[in-house]
């Protein structure tokens, strides 16, 4: 809602506040977030509905029920970081908050949240404290493991209590309910949309605005609870892929080079051989396998040859644990194959019986019964099922050959091309250095001539 009114004297004087909102197929989320969030008593703000391209009637009900809300309608689903960054850059309030659509405000929230930057104003970044329905803590702001680079929310799933009031500085905030000032917006810019389609993008902008000299705060006084990605449950099987992708990102991107290889590498190497199931390990290699295609559009360009290249093995060497580490999991429940070859010879039913007495004469009866009414048509079925199970046994067994004789093709392949890139890179930055020892040379001769034209 626009609300605005004339301070008086002696009333602070708040800044203008707008609060985006990224929405996907979130209309049943919509109709509780939006009633405590349009009741807040905040004198001047203004709500923005970031929709990224909902195929529900998020939008319709939005404009039937809160015409004042201003609604951003993308052309596609442009994930967190990057439809964030279209509101961010429609906007010019004082102070931009980011919030879920999940995200049940309380009263008085909004105020909660922007008083610390009134009273302080390196205070950038501003969150709140975030409790799961049964009123427990999902988040009182967050911190960075090293080396493996795991978020952990502070007092996760601890009760919720008076002790955990106030202001506190912290890591990060999460960006489910974030508050941005001005100088930040102005300092550090927008979200990386390397960071796609969501996770660790807040937490590598809090990083960056502490690196410009901010302070992130979270003030418990703030409150609200927070579903938890209740709208992202579609897409839940694409949340293991991103987490690691990004947290990959986010160690490359603040860590550098010799971090990563003195401790995060054999870090993560180590925890390959925690219980990782066989679907999350393939999504890791997948990872590792990307990074280091994708490995010279994340190194600065500072870096020189010689850790790019150790980069990219130690990412391959990561990508080669993984898929072994697959391999180990595979052949210790068996995989398919060895489950198709333990089953694929069917047999004949044995008949029993729990009857006391005669329960031998029961089961006697039933099969001599079951040979003279059924075994004729069921044997040949029986028959026909073994072979079709020994011919799909033999199809599995080819496809598994051909399956390794085409993974060493790909990565002779993929060697020849991370030699290319590397030798690219290389030439590059020798490019880079001759055009600056000529701009220096140019440089020299343009004082020479200027000195030799003055009088």
């Amino acid at each position: 809602m626009a609300k605005e009114k004339e301070p008086q004297n002696d009333e602070v004087v708040w800044p203008s506040v707008a609060i985006l909102i990224p929405n996907w197929n979130g209309r049943a989320l919509l109709e509780t977030c939006l009633p405590p969030l349009a009741a807040q008593s905040y004198p001047n703000y203004q709500i923005i509905l970031i929709d990224n391209h909902s195929q529900d009637d998020s939008v319709a009900y939005t404009q039937a029920n809160y015409p004042d809300v201003h609604i951003i309608q993308n052309e596609e689903n442009l994930g967190f970081s990057r439809g964030v960054n279209v509101g961010l850059k429609s906007q010019t309030a004082d102070v931009v908050v980011l919030l879920n659509n999940d995200v049940i405000v309380r009263e008085g929230w909004l105020e909660a949240l922007i008083r610390p930057t009134l009273d302080d104003p390196q205070i950038g970044i501003a969150g709140c404290k975030l409790l799961y329905p049964d009123g427990t803590i999902q988040h009182l702001g967050g911190r960075i493991e090293y080396p493996l680079a795991n978020g952990v929310h502070e007092h996760w799933h601890e009760p919720d209590s008076p002790e955990m009031a106030g202001l506190r500085d912290v890591e990060y905030v999460t960006g489910a309910a974030m508050a941005i000032t001005r100088p930040v917006l102005n300092t550090v810019g927008f979200f990386d949309e390397g960071f796609t389609p969501f996770y660790y993008e807040e937490t590598d902008y809090c990083y960056r605005a502490r690196q410009a000299g901010f302070r992130i705060v979270v003030n418990a006084d703030a409150a609200a609870v927070h579903m938890e990605s209740a709208s992202m449950e579609p897409v839940r099987h694409l949340q293991k892929y991103a987490y690691h992708k990004n947290r990959l990102r986010f160690v490359l991107k603040h860590f550098g080079a010799a971090q990563f290889l003195t401790d995060f590498a054999p870090a993560e190497t180590n925890r390959l051989q925690a219980a990782f199931s066989a679907g999350e390990l393939q999504s890791l290699g997948r990872v590792y396998w990307e990074t280091a295609v994708t490995l010279p559009d994340l190194i600065s360009e500072n870096e020189n040859p010689r850790p790019f290249a150790a980069v990219q093995d130690a990412l391959l060497q990561l990508h080669q644990a993984a898929q072994m580490q697959v391999v180990r999991k595979l052949a210790h429940t068996g995989g398919p194959q060895a489950e198709l070859d333990r089953r694929k010879t069917l047999s004949e039913i044995e008949f029993v019986s729990d009857t006391a007495v005669i329960g031998p004469l029961v089961a006697e009866f039933r099969r001599q019964w079951h040979n003279v009414a059924a075994r004729w048509a069921v044997g040949h079925v029986m028959r026909q099922q073994n072979a079709f199970n020994q011919l799909a046994g033999n199809i599995l067994s080819e496809a598994n050959s051909q399956t390794k004789s085409n993974a060493a093709d790909i990565r002779l392949l993929f060697d020849e091309l991370f030699r290319l890139r590397r030798e690219f890179a290389l030439s590059m930055q020798e490019t880079q250095a001759a055009i600056t020892q000529l701009q220096r040379q140019l440089d020299r001769i343009e004082k020479l001539l200027t000195a030799s034209r003055s009088p």
